[in-house]
């Protein structure tokens, strides 16, 4: 079913005949308490968030100067075309500020409270994201290790009771439930594999850990 989806969503991509097995999980080798911050750090939507708001801030420090008129002074000298008198003026002018600039600055100053406050929920979420990044790569690698016991643990019984079988000590339907429990322990097992890889690769996708890189080609690694 998984290989007929992708075949429909992504008809030019090249699947394998058979699925690849699936290794043991492995916790990356940085600190799963230091992913957390590492994931804030490398996020681009955090990083344009930041950028949003550090210019709409700016943008209304601006605008609150110009509320206030800033004065002018200035000397200018003339003189009649003849030269016979010559004239020195000092001038002072001062812009008055109207409602139109007062506006303007409020509307700016709202921006970038808003920009402040879209930044903080994008921390928010990708905080969130990180955090079960977290929790979902450390449950889920010890949740594997419990389920691979249970497998081993499952094995060996089935080994056990089919020794006993052919020695006539177990009939044939406590081997078959012996066999049945082992195959559940073996499907728990793979379930709990699968699920702790892609909690681990999870974690270093959105910590910039691990890419998708194509060549010149176009292929992907």
């Amino acid at each position: 079913e998984a290989q007929a989806a992708l075949q429909r969503i992504f008809p030019e991509m090249a699947l394998l005949p058979v699925a690849p097995a699936i290794t043991a999980p492995e916790l990356p080798a940085l600190p799963l308490d230091r992913w957390f911050d590492l994931i804030l750090q490398r996020s681009h939507e955090v990083r344009m968030a930041e950028l949003e708001a550090a210019k709409q801030q700016t943008l209304a420090s601006r605008a609150e100067a110009e509320r206030t008129p800033d004065p002018s002074f200035g000397l200018r000298a003339y003189s009649d075309n003849a030269r016979a008198e010559t004239a020195l003026a000092l001038v002072f002018s001062m812009p008055l500020g109207g409602a139109g600039r007062s506006a303007a600055a409020d509307a700016q100053s709202a921006k970038a409270r808003a920009a402040y406050a879209a930044l903080a929920r994008v921390k928010r979420e990708f905080g969130q994201r990180a955090q079960q990044d977290v929790v979902k790569a450390r449950s889920g690698v010890a949740a594997w290790q419990d389920t691979a016991a249970a497998r081993d643990a499952a094995e060996t019984a089935l080994n056990r009771t089919r020794r006993g079988y052919d020695l006539g000590e177990f009939d044939l339907s406590e081997l078959l439930l012996i066999s049945r429990q082992n195959y559940d322990a073996l499907r728990a097992e793979l379930a709990a594999r699968a699920t702790a890889q892609r909690a681990t690769l999870q974690l270093q996708i959105d910590g910039h850990e691990l890419w998708v890189l194509e060549d010149d080609d176009g292929h992907k690694s």
